[in-house]
């Protein structure tokens, strides 16, 4: 059983200050709901420019990698999983250190942390063609690729 509300009877000055009182708080309902709806639109207006940054910000430093890689220097300053993949670099290029085959592996698919830098990789890399089971034969990185051949 809710409670019951009792209303105190008022009079007439009390009556005009209460619907003034009311008038005011509706127009700044209205006012400070407008102001939020045009916050939120400028709100998300900056997070959509943000976001295109910081994926063209990591699509530059994929390729900054892979010019570093191409080259045969050092693949310590890799881009992480996730920032590879948000700059549309999601194959990783390997090739086997002893037959030289080349395979592409997709790095949405990898199960480690996203945080983790893609060369932190290379360790767990192993050629499936001429592994024995006995001996897995090692793979190395050659870069990142945005797609695979065709079919």
């Amino acid at each position: 059983m809710s409670p019951r509300v009792i209303t105190i009877p008022l009079s007439g000055g009390d009556r005009k200050n209460l619907n003034k009182e009311l008038a005011k708080a509706r127009s700044a309902h209205a006012a400070l709901s407008q102001r939020a709806k045009v916050s939120r639109a400028d709100g998300q207006k900056l997070l959509r420019a943000a976001h295109e940054k910081l994926m063209e910000a990591d699509r530059l430093h994929c390729e900054a990698w892979n010019a570093i890689m191409f080259c045969g220097g050092p693949s310590a300053d890799s881009p992480t999983i996730a920032s590879a993949i948000n700059g549309g670099f999601h194959l990783l290029l390997v090739c086997c250190n002893r037959c030289d085959a080349q395979r592409r592996l997709d790095l949405r698919k990898v199960r480690r942390p996203l945080d983790s830098h893609v060369h932190l990789m290379e360790a767990a890399l192993f050629c499936e063609s001429c592994s024995s089971p006995k001996r897995r034969q090692r793979a190395h990185i050659l870069w990142l690729d945005r797609e695979a051949d065709p079919p």
